[in-house]
């Protein structure tokens, strides 16, 4: 097992290693009303549908593996509380996305190429390479599939975000998106996460240079159909999107308290809310609160909510790398943050709440594995008598039905 993590696999695992830092256009969206629940600001952007976010309560987790050196994929069934240990292959810096049967490997940094494998034999059905113009590494970063089957690649090295047809057993490159309007004085916006919200998508955009934030991070919003961004304020030169309160925009989820399903929360250096509609961005749990408990700049790396959107439990950096913890936080809440699990090792996203457990992927060399968590305890019991093996250690859940 690799001891020393390689520079740069991934751009969330080197600004995890990086020092906090503070931090296209955009106008600053800050405000105390809850449009979320209240509507009362007038709508800039008719989504047409739901946000499609991370599965809920899946029946299986699909995890993605690797020691930096190598790379695999392992499938838990949650009800039965058991690990089908490397059905697949992966790269040392492998994330998913899960669309009608089918996973979606997004193999990043150095491997640049996306594979389509089936979800239930595990076997792989076809794959593509993912290149750009004038770039040797663009670097994909995520992809967003909407209902309609159109997946939206991300790219961190290219100023464009490509669209895909996933139709077929092998994904099928049909368009870009330029996303320069966006980008810093290096001529790219570093794109990362995003997520289909009906006739729209919504993508995480960064600003760094160097790795580092030059001013603020923004949701980027693009009308599908006519694949334009739609620009948030015509009265300020250029496209406008939605200016974040934090640096590096790092998860999204879907509200559950919007039952419209057009709320979106997102983690950055503390949770935002973000009422899409209305473009109206909020602390639902303020950076401030974070930081008063020692979590500050880019420690928080991984959330997950309770059922009716009330509580976050957030992994987040504890200690000296690659230490972790797990805290439990109730949003929109002056109350302090409660450090219920620690101990621990995590990278990337490794959290998923199921029903009343915490699933938790832990790297700690030699008892690397998924550990489960009674959320009903008073003391966070676990819920195995060890981790569930994994092959290799655990690097980032997909929910998959």
């Amino acid at each position: 097992m690799a001891t020393t993590t390689p520079p740069r696999l991934s751009l969330s695992l080197s600004i995890s290693l990086a020092a906090a830092c503070s931090g296209g256009g955009g106008a600053d969206t800050d405000t105390d009303t809850d449009t979320a629940t209240t509507g009362a600001e007038t709508d800039l952007i008719d989504l047409e549908g739901p946000c499609r976010g991370p599965l809920v309560d899946p029946a299986r987790i699909a995890v993605i593996t690797t020691d930096f050196a190598d790379g695999g994929l392992s499938v838990a069934d949650v009800a039965a509380r058991t690990i089908s240990a490397d059905v697949a292959a992966a790269t040392t810096d492998t994330v998913g996305a899960w669309y009608d049967g089918k996973l979606y490997l997004v193999h990043r940094y150095g491997y640049n190429r996306i594979d389509a494998i089936d979800g239930a034999s595990w076997q792989l059905l076809g794959g593509v390479d993912v290149s750009a113009a004038s770039v040797a590494e663009p670097n994909p970063q995520a992809l967003a599939v909407a209902d309609d089957g159109r997946g939206y690649l991300t790219l961190f090295g290219a100023p464009e975000l490509q669209v895909f047809d996933l139709a077929g057993s092998t994904p099928e490159k049909i368009g870009a998106i330029d996303l320069s309007p966006f980008a810093d004085a290096d001529g790219n916006p570093e794109a990362g996460v995003a997520i289909a919200c009906g006739s729209h998508l919504i993508v995480g955009v960064q600003r760094l240079v160097d790795f580092a934030p030059v001013d603020h991070s923004y949701l980027v919003v693009l009308d599908r159909d006519s694949e334009q961004v739609v620009d948030l304020d015509p009265q300020t030169p250029g496209p406008q999107g939605i200016q974040l309160g934090g640096a590096f925009p790092r998860q999204i989820r879907v509200d559950p308290r919007d039952p419209s399903g057009h709320t979106l929360l997102v983690l950055t250096a503390g949770l935002e809310r973000v009422h899409l509609p209305t473009a109206a961005r909020t602390w639902a749990i303020d950076q401030d609160r974070l930081a008063a408990v020692g979590l500050t700049g880019f420690a928080a790396q991984a959330f997950t909510l309770d059922a009716a959107g009330q509580i976050a439990y957030l992994a987040a950096a504890d200690g000296d790398y690659p230490g972790a913890a797990i805290w439990q936080i109730t949003l929109d809440s002056d109350a302090a943050p409660q450090k219920i699990i620690s101990g621990i090792a995590t990278s990337e996203k490794v959290l998923e709440r199921v029903g009343d457990a915490l699933w938790v992927g832990d790297t700690t060399p030699g008892s690397a594995g998924v550990r489960i968590f009674d959320l009903t305890s008073a003391t966070t019991a676990e819920l195995t008598q060890a981790p569930l093996a994994t092959g290799l250690p655990p690097y980032t859940f997909i929910p998959i039905p």
